[in-house]
Formats: structure tokens, sequence, C-alpha cells
């Protein structure tokens, strides 16, 4: 079975240690994701200059569950791009998220959600 694609596309911002998956407010909502409940304390938060909130979704974890929360409500992945940063990127000064309550539940869930789609 062939996988399908949205035609939303996020990006995946990096610098030489880590990466972070930018994503709307909008875009967790319509996944249902709250940041103060789903997600480890590895990600970030910022307004942009229009007032637009925006998460920094932390690769090892926090973008998985995005991830597989987006994948479970559209069958189907987002397109990614990368932008690579050769230093310390600028998103390691943004607002931590808290650590929210339902991040070991979602880990698990994503894992297995996230074999299913490789496995497709």
């Amino acid at each position: 079975m062939k996988k399908q694609y949205t035609a939303e596309t996020f990006t995946f911002y990096s610098d030489p240690g880590h990466a972070w998956l930018k994503v709307s407010g909008l875009a967790l909502l319509r996944a249902g994701l709250y940041p103060s409940l789903d997600f480890s304390s590895c990600s970030y938060w910022k307004r942009d200059k229009a007032g637009e909130l925006f998460f920094y979704l932390e690769e090892d974890c926090d973008a998985g569950i995005f991830l597989a929360a987006y994948y479970g409500k559209n069958r189907a992945l987002p397109k990614l791009k990368h932008s690579n940063s050769n230093g310390s990127s600028r998103i390691r000064g943004f607002n931590r998220l808290p650590r929210g309550e339902r991040f070991e539940a979602n880990m698990k869930a994503a894992l297995q959600a996230l074999r299913e789609v490789k496995a497709a």
C-alpha cells in the first residue's frame, strides 16, 4: 500500500545538536492535541509578529506524537521540509512547554501508530 500525503507542509528546523517541527496552534488543535497536556518540556512555543501561536516540537518525542495524531485524523501524513542552521538555533531561546500529564501515554500510542505507518 502506498503512503498517502496531505497538501499540508510542515518544516523541521535543525541546528547541529537538535531539530524541531514547527506546527501552528490551529494544527495542534485539529490533531486533538493540547500543548499544556500532551508534550514533553523539550519543545518550545512563540508567537509570530502577527500574533499567531507556533509550537516547535522536539524531534525525538513530541514531533512523533504530533505526526501520529495527524495521521490518525487524516489517514495520511503531511509533507515535511527541512531548514538547517550551522550554529545554535534561535528556537532554543523561545518559551519552553511544560511537561504534560498525558506525555507518557502519548509516547506509547505514537510509537505504535508510527510503526503501523512505517509498515504500510
